[in-house]
């Protein structure tokens, strides 16, 4: 009998490793049988799937930077916010449109009676003063515009007859940085707190950078008290041989005759023209202000004596709400300068009911030469 031996070779069968608990429930919620459906009374789960709604920690979404997230911060602040955290200006933002202050954007040439340039007095009699009682401006230092610098400012106020200018922005933004922008009220836009609209001062609170910018806010009436005080100042002469501009600005179209706002400057028989970018603040054709022409020994003089003038209120304008008003009682044989001086007096007294609204406290006006470049911003 014949044996057959047959070698058999055995492969061995490996089994997969066991999966962990988490992969495994990945795995099993994948098939679509495996679901359990809502709210089953058959549906038995195991105690990894089991969640109590009352064990679970509140969500907290840390991503506070999402437009939505901010958009409803800023309804909450509104609606739920202290008074301490709501806009100083939320008394006028909550009130209709046709009830804020609207600005004035049409020309302005016929804002100011003609002429709207008054040279020199005539006969020019001038006593040179040795010494100046008004106190000059200190409430602030002086930044100079280059090419100035401080030495040179302090070398041209020091020759006493070199003429320069204070500018006294009416509205728009003078061209040069941390000047006081300015802004005319429309006739008949009153706020909900007065019959008609009231001038505001530029306040110290906003002067950062990294809010807006500071205006002086003008009306039709505090203009032209402020253009009439300037022209008493320069009838008495107590400040020098003075002389008072009012220059209207361009309308917006005329840029284009200039080549983006270029600044024409004279200088003998010739003239330069200094172009500046596109998108750079507008120069002066651009903005309505007033110029006060001056000795340079009474610079810092007069720029303490528009520090301290006040508009004059009726008694139909009288608020009490009005912190940068004091009170005085003008007589009509004082002078303008004796009237600043009196002004700056009682600046520090506190009023239940405002006669008068001091227009450039913490204002900043820029001061040019004989060729309108700037020379410092006080």
């Amino acid at each position: 009998m014949d044996l057959c031996i047959c070698k058999i070779e055995c492969a061995p069968v490996l089994r997969p490793p066991s999966l962990p608990s988490h992969v495994y429930l990945t795995s099993r919620f994948e098939s679509s049988d495996s679901l359990l459906d809502w709210n089953s009374e058959s549906a038995v789960l195991n105690q990894p799937e089991v969640f109590r709604m009352a064990d679970l920690e509140e969500f907290q979404n840390t991503v506070l930077n999402h437009p939505i997230i901010q958009d409803r911060s800023r309804t909450a602040g509104i609606t739920e916010g202290s008074d301490a955290e709501k806009p100083e200006n939320e008394h006028i933002l909550s009130q209709p449109r046709s009830a804020q202050r609207q600005n004035e954007v049409g020309p302005l040439h016929a804002i100011i009676p003609q002429p709207h340039f008054h040279g020199v007095p005539q006969p020019t009699t001038y006593h040179v003063r040795q010494t100046i009682s008004f106190p000059p401006y200190q409430k602030a230092y002086p930044t100079a515009l280059a090419p100035y610098t401080p030495d040179t400012v302090q070398l041209l106020l020091g020759r006493r007859f070199t003429r320069l200018a204070w500018i006294i922005p009416v509205r728009g933004a003078l061209p040069w940085p941390k000047c006081t922008a300015a802004c005319l009220l429309r006739s008949g836009s009153a706020p909900h707190f007065s019959r008609s609209p009231l001038p505001i001062g530029p306040s110290p609170q906003l002067d950062d950078a990294e809010k807006v910018r500071p205006e002086i806010t003008w009306t039709r009436e505090s203009l032209l008290s402020c253009w009439d005080f300037l022209l008493e100042l320069r009838r008495v002469k107590s400040m020098g041989p003075l002389a008072l501009a009012f220059h209207a600005a361009l309308p917006s179209d005329a840029g284009s005759v200039l080549g983006h706002g270029q600044q024409s400057m004279s200088s003998g028989h010739q003239s330069t023209a200094v172009a500046t970018a596109p998108g750079t603040i507008p120069n002066l054709l651009f903005v309505d202000h007033i110029k006060v022409f001056h000795d340079s020994a009474y610079t810092m003089q007069l720029r303490n004596i528009i520090d301290v003038w006040g508009f004059q209120l009726d008694d139909t304008q009288k608020s009490p709400e009005r912190a940068n008003v004091v009170p005085h009682v003008h007589h009509p044989t004082e002078q303008p300068e004796q009237t600043a001086q009196t002004n700056a007096a009682e600046a520090t007294v506190p009023l239940s009911h405002p006669t008068k609204i001091r227009m450039f406290v913490g204002a900043k006006l820029a001061l040019i030469d004989e060729r309108s470049r700037g020379v410092m911003i006080l």
